[in-house]
């Protein structure tokens, strides 16, 4: 899940930037990853000020793990899934307010358009 925002800076120049974007829409061809984009219509959202990873694993027995970045530092959120809970209920509420993968997709070719 990406804020719009990231769509649009172009960090490290035109070039960087269209190759950043090229491998987001590689990666959603793979079929078992989806980029959901939050519009900037969506308005500024709590969640967004940082990173949140969450890892799901196959085996039942692997718990979910969350990692968060934030400005000054990170941190890995293991040991149950009541620890866990919280940033899978953030996840999920940024979630509903993403653009569906099809829109998404189409931002991220959007912006790469607008480099070439």
């Amino acid at each position: 899940m990406l804020d719009e925002a990231v769509l649009q800076r172009h960090v490290g120049g035109r070039n960087a930037m269209a190759s950043q974007l090229r491998k987001l829409l590689s990666v959603a061809d793979l079929g078992n990853v989806e980029i959901r984009v939050i519009p900037f219509r969506n308005g500024e959202r709590l969640g967004l000020w940082g990173s949140l990873m969450i890892l799901e694993f196959a085996a039942p027995e692997d718990e979910e793990i969350a990692f968060v970045e934030y400005q000054m530092g990170d941190s890995i959120i293991d040991g149950g899934a009541h620890l866990v809970a919280p940033y899978l209920k953030k996840f999920w509420s940024l979630e509903t307010i993403s653009a569906s993968v099809e829109e998404s997709v189409a931002l991220v070719e959007d912006s790469l358009r607008k480099l070439s």
